[in-house]
């Protein structure tokens, strides 16, 4: 049997992890974007989350399922980073994102080919480049964002997160 606890102190707990629901006639402002934009360089990283999503597909790929991958990212000084990014699971992206993806995390060798095991993507670490991408969003606003390349795993890459 379910039992929902509507404590003060299990709301309040809940609404510091993941905000607060608000009603369809809630009042909302413009605070700026939550998105920080992570500097350019390299960084190890550790994937602390994973879940299976679906892209609907766009003008330049067709629909496909997609990983949502949560990464922290450490940078040689040691200063952390949290980040949202995503895989999506096509072919014209395989040798761009994918198959790097999974030679960073030492799950696939220089030349060779793996069936991609989804169960040993949470908590593998490896080493990604980050630059920064100008783009115009949908609305048509000029944006800046963060690009990922994938860096090939070396025996004795160390995580230093």
């Amino acid at each position: 049997m379910f039992v929902a606890d509507n404590s003060a102190a299990n709301n309040a707990a809940i609404n510091d992890t993941v905000g607060a629901a608000l009603d369809w006639d809630s009042s909302i402002k413009d605070t700026g974007s939550v998105y920080d934009i992570v500097p350019e360089g390299e960084y190890s990283f550790a994937v602390k989350d994973f879940r299976r999503d679906w892209f609907e597909g766009s003008e330049k790929l067709p629909p496909c399922p997609m990983a949502i991958l949560k990464l922290e990212l450490t940078n040689p000084e040691g200063k952390r980073y949290i980040v949202t990014t995503d895989l999506k699971l096509c072919e014209k992206l395989e040798p761009v994102l994918l198959s790097p993806f999974f030679r960073s995390i030492g799950l696939l060798d220089a030349g060779g080919e793996v069936v991609m095991d989804w169960n040993d993507v949470p908590g593998a670490v490896g080493r990604v480049k980050v630059t920064l991408r100008d783009y115009v969003d949908s609305a048509g606003a000029k944006r800046q964002g963060n690009g990922y390349k994938y860096l090939p795993y070396n025996d004795g890459d160390v995580y230093d997160g």
